[in-house]
């Protein structure tokens, strides 16, 4: 996905024959300006309380394995992980890499956004591309939308399932999922973990905002728990690329990736919203994410308790933390009653 950027990075091993020798390479080169920022980063990480880091290491550790100890790191993820960091910094040529922007996905919330939109137009913008019409139709089928024993089988029949606001989710499903999948046992167990984590958000969000919310917000709450996670899944494929490149054996579960991920992922996903011209709604409440959990409006706090909820059961699934810290939400991360009240129904559903 992100092949020519990544040559541009890694200039050195533009020579596809090169078989990786980092020792030699590396031997005499000064640290970069990023590499000194994440080494600080690394250096002053045993001094951030717990409750601090509830929403990065823990989580990142279920997602990556647990961490060397930082003053064991081999030297090659550092290297990458600086270079990444200054892409990052920056992350214009990122968005320039992307695939390109989305034509579908532009159309259907422009037509969708209407008053009265021409629902053959809709469907004729979908049917152009006949691998998001087929996820489109495999969605219509699936539990969370199927209504019946009948098959769907055309994009009429699973609008009438899905509506409006369903196939909005859809499209926007199907372009994000890109993000999260690969070849590589290692990095796929990763992009199937983050992509569980991105449906359970969008899930428990509209869940929540049908507790909390006005009934009608319920759809845009699932697409902002659906997008949340971007920023995480873009900088994932960039690690994949990365290391497919320089070298294909290494597996990126250093301290440095999870403080990559934290830094960097929410401005990159409301960098990626704006670049893709989603619905200007959705965007504000994604800012709102980067912002002190003080001042989120309803529903921010809404998206924000919803991927809290689903990042405690995925790590309670995997064994990594009891169930009673779930329960303790409320007190690590001030979540409304409604946000308790679901956690304990998801408890009572998984037993």
């Amino acid at each position: 996905m992100f092949k020519s950027l990544i040559q541009a990075v890694f200039p050195s091993f533009v020579d596809q024959d090169f078989i990786p020798d980092y020792v030699s390479f590396e031997r005499g080169r000064s640290l970069s300006k990023a590499e000194q920022y994440i080494a600080e980063k690394l250096a002053s990480a045993g001094d951030v309380q717990a409750d601090k880091r509830v929403n990065t290491n823990p989580f990142y550790d279920y997602l990556f394995g647990d961490s060397k100890k930082a003053n064991s790191q081999d030297q090659l993820s550092l290297y990458v992980a600086s270079k990444l960091a200054e892409v990052l910094y920056d992350p214009t040529d990122v968005l320039n890499a992307l695939p390109i922007k989305p034509n579908s996905l532009v159309k259907v919330m422009s037509l969708i956004g209407s008053a009265e939109f021409d629902l053959s137009e809709l469907l004729t913008v979908i049917e152009q591309e006949p691998s998001m019409a087929a996820e489109i139709i495999k969605l219509a089928n699936s539990t969370r939308y199927k209504r019946g024993s009948k098959e769907v089988t055309d994009l009429n029949k699973a609008f009438m399932y899905m509506g409006a606001e369903g196939l909005k989710a859809g499209v926007i499903e199907v372009h994000l999922k890109r993000f999260a999948s690969s070849s590589n046992l290692y990095f796929k167990l990763f992009g199937e973990k983050i992509w569980a984590h991105s449906l359970n958000s969008a899930t428990y969000a509209q869940q929540l905002a049908l507790k909390s919310l006005p009934k009608e917000q319920a759809p845009s709450m699932y697409l902002v728990g659906l997008l949340k996670n971007l920023g995480d899944m873009v900088i994932f494929q960039l690690m994949i690329d990365a290391f497919k490149y320089v070298d294909p054996d290494a597996k990126p579960d250093s301290e440095h990736f999870k403080i990559l991920m934290a830094e960097n992922s929410h401005k990159l996903t409301v960098l990626i919203a704006k670049h893709w011209q989603l619905p200007q709604h959705l965007i504000e409440v994604l800012i709102e994410l980067g912002k002190d959990e003080s001042q989120f409006s309803d529903e921010a706090k809404c998206i924000y308790d919803a991927s809290n909820i689903s990042e405690y059961c995925l790590m309670l699934k995997a064994k990594r933390i009891t169930e009673a810290k779930l329960l303790d939400l409320q007190h690590k991360t001030k979540a409304s009653v409604q946000a308790i009240e679901l956690a304990k129904e998801i408890l009572d559903e998984a037993a």
